[in-house]
């Protein structure tokens, strides 16, 4: 599944900024939990929350897929410092969240226009 490759992508990225600041714990701790979520999302791959959130990617014209891309990428950085999903399913609903944010924010926006 992609969405857990994204998440050990950004493990792996916590351990390079790791090694630069080593007397940060946070971004050790942050790359094991990013890797503990990873495992759980690839197990709920088949699951109805991961079904809906592949539903709502497909919804997605390519720019509301770059924002939310954007949006999906900063989310995972935080995990570990600002962001602490505690399982799978909640990492995944936060990012169902993330959508409906999107959606709502374009709509308000293009009204606004």
């Amino acid at each position: 599944m992609e969405l857990a490759k994204e998440l050990e992508s950004t493990a792996a990225w916590r351990r390079d900024v790791a090694a630069r600041y080593p007397e940060d714990e946070r971004h050790i701790e942050a790359a094991n939990r990013l890797d503990r979520l990873a495992v759980e999302v690839r197990a709920l791959e088949n699951s109805a929350l991961a079904t809906r959130l592949l539903e709502l990617y497909e919804s997605l014209d390519a720019f509301d897929g770059y924002l939310l891309v954007e949006a999906e990428s900063e989310y995972r950085r935080q995990i570990g410092f600002w962001e602490f999903p505690t399982n799978g399913e909640e990492y995944l609903k936060d990012l169902i969240g993330l959508q409906k944010d999107l959606h709502r924010d374009l709509r308000r926006r293009r009204r606004e226009a």
